[in-house]
């Protein structure tokens, strides 16, 4: 009798741990359930309040069935009356075993919602870094603009800086002035050397 009573309190302690772990994962599906209320849309909603339910009840069910077993079993320090060792074996055994398959089957889909409930959840205390720089056709920022960009009083500066930078590369070469002057001289000096060449060729057609 005493190896049959072993077994009962293992059979019941294992029972009664599946469904404290459900539970608590319960708990926690009814909390996100709450949390993310105004962004669920109404087929997200029978499918959680639905699978919640059922697992709930499964639970409740399996609880119903060890729970005076467990109660004797702690009132009786350990030991559990004769009475009980028979009904466990004979009936709440296997009543107990259909119960946790129902159960397991409802905390399978339980942890679908859970899962589903834990993505949409936008954590409100948590903060990462800011995004990336973006730089269009991977272009890289020299690393001296970014800090001094970070400073607001510099900031002006170094953008104006660049602007610049930016505007001379783009804008047409300036004129060689130097350049212009030498060509307009050569070109004035071969306008009068040929005003010289069509004076001479007149006189000597007279």
């Amino acid at each position: 009798m005493d190896l049959q009573l072993t077994s009962v309190n293992e059979q019941t302690a294992e029972l009664l741990k599946t469904t404290d772990h459900v539970l608590i994962q319960l708990r926690e599906a009814k909390r996100l359930r709450q949390q993310n209320e105004a962004g669920l849309n109404p087929g997200e909603r029978t499918w959680i309040d639905s699978t919640i339910n059922d697992t709930s009840n499964a639970a409740r069910g399996l609880a119903l069935i060890i729970e005076p077993t467990r109660i004797e079993r702690e009132t009786g320090n350990g030991r559990l009356g004769l009475g009980r060792q028979i009904r466990w074996k004979y009936r709440d055994k296997q009543r107990a075993q259909d119960k946790r398959d129902r159960l397991l089957i409802c905390y399978q889909s339980l942890m679908m919602v859970l899962g589903h409930l834990q993505r949409i959840t936008v954590p409100q205390t948590i903060t990462g870094p800011g995004p990336e720089p973006v730089h269009e056709l991977g272009a890289k920022v020299p690393s001296q603009y970014l800090s001094d960009l970070s400073h607001p009083h510099r900031s002006g500066s170094i953008i104006s800086e660049v602007t610049d930078e930016t505007k001379s590369s783009m804008s047409p070469a300036s004129p060689n002035y130097e350049l212009l002057d030498m060509l307009t001289w050569r070109r004035s000096k071969g306008v009068q050397g040929q005003s010289r060449k069509e004076k001479k060729f007149g006189t000597d057609v007279v």
